[in-house]
């Protein structure tokens, strides 16, 4: 049987009890320097899945761009299922559909309202969320690939993979259920690329300069513009920054 790269949602630092909620929010800047995180540290997650290695550099490169928003919203509903009405960031920060900024609250509430219902009935487990995350990676109509077929069949492995647990849990009908999350998720990853895109323009000072940060990263460009790495996906300086 496949085996996929287990990696789950980290735990967050727990909430101080007692504590007012407004100490627990993270403001815009905090949110975008948790999807920097995040984000670069799948580029590194995908290195270690098996098949991945082995495409074209410009098919990872696509791979990569297609699919990184869209495993960090799943992994950020996954993380808060224990929550109402509220996102937790992995940094323990929360997220709230009344967030003050416009574009942070608009995301906030579609993943709430699109993904985290759904994810806190599956209740998915890890080997669910390390399947899901390679099914999602591996997406032969991502922009701008050019090996549509090597592709398909790592996906296809995946999804057999998945389909046969669900028939060891007793459930066949989950494998469809957890299929459903994908169409919402692609709505979703598409919603916040273009929220960073309104931030780049909408914002001035740190909010403006993270937003940007975060669009060259996820197109690969940063590393290369900024002279740090000639490498992509960038290289990570200390690994236990992004656990």
């Amino acid at each position: 049987m496949f085996m996929p790269q287990h990696h789950s949602p980290q735990a967050c630092p727990a909430l101080s009890p007692g504590s007012p909620l407004s100490e627990h929010l993270a403001r815009t800047e905090e949110v975008l320097d948790s999807f920097k995180q995040r984000i670069i540290f799948l580029f590194h997650w995908a290195k270690t899945v098996g098949g991945f290695d082995r495409l074209f550099p410009l098919d990872q490169k696509a791979l990569l761009r297609a699919s990184v928003v869209q495993i960090v919203m799943l992994g950020l509903a996954l993380r808060s299922t224990k929550l109402e009405g509220a996102l937790q960031l992995h940094t323990g920060k929360l997220l709230e559909p009344n967030h003050e900024n416009s574009g942070v609250a608009a995301v906030t509430a579609l993943t709430l309202s699109k993904i985290s219902g759904a994810v806190k009935l599956l209740n998915v487990d890890d080997r669910e969320w390390a399947l899901l995350k390679e099914i999602i990676l591996f997406n032969s109509e991502a922009n701008g690939i050019r090996h549509a077929m090597a592709i398909r069949e790592e996906r296809r492995r995946r999804h057999v993979a998945l389909l046969e647990y669900a028939q060891q849990k007793g459930d066949v009908s989950r494998f469809g259920e957890l299929m459903l999350l994908l169409p919402p998720l692609v709505e979703l990853g598409a919603e916040v690329v273009e929220q960073l895109r309104l931030e780049q323009f909408v914002n001035e000072g740190e909010t403006r300069i993270d937003a940007s940060l975060l669009m060259s990263i996820m197109n690969g460009e940063y590393m290369l513009q900024s002279g740090q790495d000639v490498s992509w996906p960038p290289r990570i300086q200390d690994p236990q920054m992004y656990q």
